[in-house]
């Protein structure tokens, strides 16, 4: 029984001493001197109380037992804790392989830079994919998704405000990380830097753009700081762009092809002829039937138009259904009217409201002759190099007022005609069933070609009205109404509007040139493309607003990105590890720990003292690296942050604790 216990103590004392920790502990010595002296007190007992006796000394034993196992772990932990105490100093190496406990390695390898500057790399990957949808949604196509329409209708905006979101996010970090590197880079240096720059970067963006300003004039860190500074602030408000192009987005059907239909298309080929029809009264009857999104995009149709832009469509000579598209060639023209009131119909009155002589003198004549025929339309026809122009006056509209009967007020209007292409016109039917009532719902450009020849224009126009200088009587198809060609001038069919006199006046002409083609320009029998409205695809497009501000955004975020990369191009050519120091930007926890290690570098730091001074006691040169005293050391270094002459550079082949 003595043998037993003895050795049981023994073993738990060398075991005690095989830790590594710590060797036989005192409570260890007194377990056997506790074992011996039970020994001697056994020996004189008498023979009935052993059995007792000796199980209170088990018991005992036991209990000293477990005293001595819960000293050994207090003293392992205890040691434990000395040993991070003591190497606090190697949180500071990133991206480093553990060398066990006597500190770390500062493995930096270019691999490893590239990798820290990931969200550098991630920033440039999505402001590029912006980029390339912005450029595809401000295009004629669009950018084709394969969704439906509904989805975008209602949530396309908050999509893409989402995504610019997240991405300028990323591009911010991408930021403070490049500034973290740079910083680490001015740090490490031999001359150093000032220590203020470690809290730059551990302050808000509001607090970044002020933060200079408490630094001393002779700081060598307050010019540095105040132009980084400007560019946090500006890449900041920028998203708050993401808000006005996300919101410009917009949504609009996909047409999937469905082969083709027979359609007759209009070009310049061969010599213009004149076919005789239809004429300005054939035209008045179209007029009854036409939507004014089935001429292009008109200014008496959309109110943020400037001008009208007239779209010649090919003709369809098959038959379509509810919905049928074509696409084939035809013309794009800019209309633009601008109006004025004379005070009558004198050469005098004429060339006050605009006119030259020479056409006031001609118009003048046959206005006059026309009162009696009211309303009508006085035209006056000239072609210049690649503009066609119309001078207008419409006698009889009573739209300028004034009593006089035998030369009343008259609006006087000159029509400019420009921009005459060749183009690619998409044309969308409706139709209630039978062929008769097949008519163009809405026509859309896709595409703008080669400059066509105004000249045939020019003449198309004097063909339909009858010469260069005309008078077009306007009478109304059925009483009390105006004529179906000025029905886009007026709100009631009546009487004309002042307002709406320029923009319809765009969509009387854009008639006009549609009937003058017709009549003169060469015609071709061809097969134009068919296609519907897809029920599961969709086509983005974006305002041009919404366009030059998302650009405006896009540029912003590469043009600081760009300047990351900057940030990180000294550390990633350098061949001196720096990781501590850009972990002491980067990681504020790091950071005070680190600043708590090494007191004397801010000694005099009180938290009742005013924030200038707390920053001018932190404005002082210092440098980051291997303390002095460890650098004859081949093997282990001492990280330190102190006055430059006590530091030196990193070394790649020690361990740093």
């Amino acid at each position: 029984m003595r043998s037993r216990s003895v050795n049981w103590s023994t073993s738990d004392a060398n075991h005690a001493d095989l830790s590594g920790k710590t060797r036989a502990t005192p409570a260890a010595a007194n377990i056997v001197k506790t074992q011996s002296f039970a020994d001697d007190d056994r020996s004189s007992d008498s023979n009935i109380h052993g059995e007792k006796h000796s199980h209170d000394r088990s018991k005992k034993n036991h209990e000293e037992e477990k005293s001595n196992e819960n000293q050994n772990q207090n003293q392992n932990d205890n040691t434990g804790f000395e040993f991070q105490k003591g190497s606090m100093h190697s949180l500071g190496s990133s991206q480093y392989s553990y060398m066990g406990s006597r500190g770390r390695e500062l493995s930096e390898s270019l691999f490893s830079k590239l990798v820290h500057a990931k969200l550098a790399f991630l920033a440039l990957l999505l402001n590029v994919s912006i980029l390339y949808c912005l450029v595809d949604l401000r295009s004629e196509h669009g950018l084709g998704l394969n969704f439906a329409g509904d989805i975008f209708n209602q949530a396309g905006a908050v999509i893409f405000e989402i995504w610019m979101h997240v991405t300028h996010q990323i591009t911010e970090h991408a930021l403070n990380h490049g500034e973290s590197a740079f910083f680490g880079y001015l740090l490490t240096q031999k001359d150093g830097f000032s220590l203020s720059v470690l809290g730059y970067s551990h302050s808000g963006i509001f607090e970044k753009f002020h933060f200079a300003e408490k630094l001393s004039i002779r700081s060598k860190a307050r010019k540095l700081l105040s132009r980084m500074s400007y560019i946090s602030m500006y890449h900041y408000l920028t998203v708050f762009l993401s808000i006005f192009a996300s919101t410009g987005i917009s949504s609009e059907p996909y047409y999937e092809s469905k082969g083709t239909l027979n359609c007759l298309e209009y070009g310049q080929d061969n010599v213009q002829v004149d076919r005789g029809w239809p004429n300005i009264e054939v035209e008045a009857g179209i007029s009854e039937l036409l939507f004014g999104t089935a001429l292009g995009y008109l200014r008496s149709e959309e109110a943020d138009l400037e001008k009208t832009t007239f779209l010649m469509s090919p003709q369809l000579i098959d038959i379509a259904n509810d919905g049928t598209t074509i696409k084939g060639s035809g013309f794009t023209t800019d209309i633009k009217s601008t109006c004025e009131c004379s005070s009558g119909l004198s050469v005098q009155s004429l060339i006050n409201a605009g006119i030259n002589q020479v056409k006031a003198s001609i118009i003048s004549q046959l206005a006059l002759q026309s009162v009696d025929l009211s309303p009508n339309l006085i035209s006056y026809l000239e072609h210049h190099d690649k503009i066609v122009n119309i001078t207008t006056v419409l006698v009889g509209s009573d739209v300028c007022g004034g009593t006089n009967q035998t030369s009343p007020s008259s609006p006087v209007c000159t029509t400019t005609i420009s921009n005459h292409h060749f183009a690619t016109i998409r044309v969308v039917y409706m139709t209630d069933g039978t062929p008769a009532s097949i008519a163009i719902k809405k026509t859309d450009l896709l595409e703008t070609l080669e400059e066509a020849d105004i000249q045939w224009l020019y003449v198309a126009f004097r063909n339909l009205l009858g010469g260069d200088v005309t008078a077009a009587y306007l009478p109304p198809t059925f009483p009390g109404t105006i004529n179906p060609l000025l029905w886009w001038t007026t709100p009631n069919l009546a009487t004309i509007s002042p307002t709406l006199l320029e923009a319809g006046l765009e969509t009387t002409y854009s008639i006009l040139a549609r009937g003058a083609m017709q009549r003169s320009y060469s015609t071709q029998g061809n097969t134009c493309t068919s296609s519907v409205i897809s029920s599961t695809s969709t086509v983005l497009k974006i305002h041009e607003t919404g366009g030059i501000i998302g650009l405006w955004f896009v540029l912003s975020q590469l043009l600081v990105t760009l300047i990351s990369f900057l940030f990180f191009l000294p550390w990633f050519i350098s061949d001196k590890p720096m990781g501590p120091a850009i972990k002491l930007a980067e990681d504020q926890n790091y950071f005070m720990i680190f600043l708590g290690s090494n007191p004397g570098v801010v000694g005099g730091v009180y938290s009742t003292m005013d924030l200038v001074d707390i920053w001018s006691k932190f404005d002082k040169t210092v440098r980051v690296g291997e303390s002095i005293s460890t650098q004859d050391d081949p093997d282990c270094g001492i990280i330190a942050m102190d006055r430059p002459k006590l530091v030196v550079p990193f070394s790649k082949t020690k361990l740093y604790q």
